[in-house]
């Protein structure tokens, strides 16, 4: 034991040497690559690599990679010839270090211009002293032209790279790293033990590669750059280059075949050109390599090359995505300005009067006006008539109904009009009821109005999104699944495969009607998988009249497991609900609702609005969009009615998920081992016209779990013995968790009020 102790510490402290000494692991890797750039040969006499890979690189490899092309030069040229070299390197390294931390040095041509005028310079330099013919100055512009373009090239690759990554290249990206390329192969191509040439060998895997991949169109380019790269370093070897280029055209047509079929049509091809050869032993020589790429190829695993960026082609299907997703846009945007539009002329129509003045106009026109005391009481005592007035008015919106009984001094005395002014007054009253009602209720209509507006609008801009962005049909792998199909003598009437934007594939196929019990189902789905390389879930199978539909969607990474329990607090009936489901994208959801109050009121209210999130959730809406909605609809419900709301969606291909929050209580996960809450400051829906939720995003992995609580779980406790709980109850199951909680919540608690948990714990799945 103390042995194995010793061990450990041991391997612990030499990783952490290792660790320590990555960075001048680094610096070496790049001093090498500056000195083998620097010994290199591009069309025989000129050696412009080691001077273009010093321009490129960033600042923080600029010394090793300067001092690796320095040596470079010095040791494999004559002092005469490395001298111009030498002096451009170091050029570049001054003007590094003059321009540092300046605009100027992010212009892609200074530095290479300033080493290059350097370079030339000396040149000149030497053949003042040595002799200078005009061709040797010609000779001189050019490679100093060579030099500047690769020098920038190498700069703009080197750039995109450390910013976007290979997978999203700028177009001047791709073609910096077109250059790249050639000049790492141009690099390897003076290796070349056994007669195998390691450049040519690498180029030819890499045309597979894309042809295979992508096409014979980017297999052309592929073996076009091959071509480029023998022209560079052996041109008494074109024919390889050629052969390269052809073998990677033709295995593009075949890129819809298995990758062996492919494979051997490059190899096939590829061997053509030895009639070419100058003898014998290089066409010998040529042939091994290509077998040698060959057998390379075919060993690289599958799932190594599912990871390179898919073709993106703008097919017919993806034309009409387009225009669909711009009508979809155009949509959600007129929606959201027809709410805005009636939100602002509402806002525009003039106010309703008062009670007062209602009062007011209603008495002076109805009763005063008739009568001949109206300028003694509204001119000579207007005082005390507006005082009898307003206690009138006030004993009406005390009473709502008023009598002869009610009229105050003085006016009781001189009115003689009583009756018919409490009456005029009654009914003035009731008008301006009714019209208060009206406008409430017309206000409420508008709000509701305005917020289906904006959430569908809302809904139908991320349709829009999806429709452009979610799907787009792999040509190639629809061939496989149609040709599959054939050999079944189940011809299809349709066979499209395609992938999303997160890389998962779905497949769907239709044939003439025919019966498919489970166990052809079974079979289908592990020779769909077997054929594209991906682990698929049991296949889901659709009579649709005279056509079967097959559908098959791409194993998730997780799988779910819900559990969920709840007390009430009137028997019989919880104003609590809790609704789980998976939906058809691939998104786990579960969602609580706490109905305000107890017994059967609150129920409906709960169990309204957890039915109607999970409708419009399954229909395609989000979280925030819903929750809009179903506020809407308790508004227009009659009498009051509210609820709390969870929604916890978890995407179980990637495990990313967002819970949003509408007056619930607060939440609590187990992730990654360490026990957390989540509770935020918001209003439970169908109170105000508008829904005062948030939102909170995260990432689950395998065996983190999300439990949501009803308020009389924590029965204003700070939840510690939630977490306390969670501590012990972390590795058993979901429905063991949940009725652990709220049974231990029921015996804390000391007023009657519903209590449910709902737990969700994520799995990863076993293929």
């Amino acid at each position: 034991m103390f042995t194995k102790v010793r061990a450990g510490k041991f391997l612990e402290k030499i990783m952490q040497q290792l660790q320590k000494s990555m960075p001048l692991f680094w610096q070496g890797a790049v001093f090498l690559a500056g000195f083998i750039a620097a010994g290199t040969p591009v069309m025989g006499t000129l050696y412009p690599l080691g001077f273009a890979f010093a321009a490129a690189i960033n600042e923080s490899f600029a010394l090793a990679a300067g001092a690796g092309a320095i040596v470079g030069y010095g040791l494999t040229h004559a002092p005469m010839i490395a001298v111009k070299y030498m002096a451009g390197v170091t050029a570049l390294a001054l003007g590094r270090w003059l321009l540092q931390r300046t605009a100027a040095q992010k212009h892609y041509l200074l530095l290479p211009g300033i080493g290059v005028l350097a370079m030339c310079a000396a040149q000149l330099l030497v053949g003042s002293v040595v002799g200078f013919a005009p061709s040797d100055f010609i000779s001189l512009l050019a490679e100093a032209c060579i030099m500047v373009g690769m020098g920038v090239m190498l700069r703009i690759f080197f750039g995109d790279v450390m910013v976007h990554g290979f997978k999203e290249l700028s177009v001047q990206g791709k073609a910096a790293a077109a250059v790249a390329f050639v000049s790492a192969l141009v690099v390897l191509a003076r290796v070349a033990p056994l007669d195998l040439n390691f450049g040519y060998i690498l180029g030819a895997i890499c045309a597979m590669i894309a042809a295979t991949t992508w096409g014979e169109r980017e297999g052309a380019i592929a073996g076009v750059l091959c071509l480029v790269v023998v022209c560079l370093t052996a041109s008494d070897k074109l024919f390889i280059g050629v052969g390269i280029a052809i073998a990677a055209v033709v295995a593009g047509a075949f890129a819809t075949q298995d990758r062996l079929i492919c494979a051997g049509v490059f190899f096939a091809v590829s061997i053509v050109c030895i009639s070419a050869a100058p003898n014998a032993a290089m066409a010998a020589s040529y042939v091994g390599q290509m077998a040698f790429a060959t057998v390379i190829f075919i060993c690289i695993p599958a799932k190594a090359l599912q990871g390179l960026p898919k073709k993106q082609v703008l097919r017919e299907d993806r034309a009409a995505g387009a225009y669909i997703s711009a009508r979809l846009t155009a949509l959600a945007q007129t929606l959201t300005d027809i709410g805005t539009t009636v939100e602002q002329v509402c806002n525009r129509l003039p106010k309703a009067e008062q009670a007062g003045e209602q009062l007011l106009s209603g008495v002076t026109d109805s009763i005063c006006k008739r009568c001949e005391k109206r300028l003694s009481c509204w001119v000579d005592e207007y005082s005390d008539t507006m005082d009898s007035m307003i206690k009138l008015s006030q004993a009406l919106r005390d009473k709502g109904c008023i009598t002869a009984l009610d009229v105050p001094q003085p006016m009781n005395i001189k009115c003689v009009h009583q009756p018919e002014l409490c009456g005029a007054l009654n009914t003035a009253h009731l008008s301006y009821l009714n019209r208060k009602e009206t406008t409430a209720r017309a206000q409420m209509m508008r709000q509701a109005l305005t917020e289906q507006y904006a959430s569908v609008a809302d809904t139908l801009g991320a349709v829009a999104r999806e429709v452009w962005q979610e799907e787009c049909i792999d040509s190639g792998k629809s061939f496989k699944v149609r040709n599959f199909f054939e050999e079944l003598d189940m011809a299809p009437m349709e066979a499209t495969v395609t992938t999303n934007m997160t890389g998962q594939y779905t497949v769907n196929v239709k044939v003439s009607r025919c019966e498919a019990g489970q166990e052809l189902q079974q079979e289908l789905t592990a020779e769909i998988s077997h054929l594209l390389n991906r682990h698929f879930a049991q296949c889901q199978c659709r009579q649709l009249g005279t056509i079967t539909s097959f559908e098959f969607y791409e194993q998730a990474v997780f799988e779910i497991e819900f559990g969920n329990y709840s007390l009430a607090a009137e028997k019989g009936v919880c104003a609590d609900a809790v609704k789980t489901f998976c939906d058809t994208r691939g998104n786990a959801c579960m969602i609580l609702c706490d109905g305000m109050g107890t017994g059967k009121e609150a129920a409906i209210d709960g169990n309204m609005a957890a039915s109607l999130t999970q409708r419009l959730l399954e229909a395609g809406f989000d979280s925030e969009a819903s929750a809009r909605l179903v506020n809407v609809a308790l508004s227009l419900k009659q009498g009051e009615s509210s609820a709390t709301m969870d929604v916890l969606t978890v995407n179980l291909y990637t495990g990313r998920a967002q819970l949003f929050k509408a007056g619930a209580a607060p939440s609590y996960f187990i992730k990654k081992g360490q026990i957390a809450s989540l509770g935020v400051n918001s209003l439970p829906i169908g109170i105000l016209g508008s829904v005062m939720g948030h939102t909170t995003r995260t990432t689950f992995v395998n065996g983190d779990v999300a439990v949501l609580v009803s308020d009389g779980v924590l029965n204003d406790t700070d939840g510690d013995w939630i977490k306390a709980q969670l501590d012990v109850s972390r590795n058993d199951s979901a429905d063991e968790i949940a009725c652990r909680l709220a049974e231990n919540a029921g015996r804390r608690s000391a007023k009657a009020d519903d209590i449910t948990v709902a737990v969700m714990r994520l799995h990863q799945v076993r293929k």
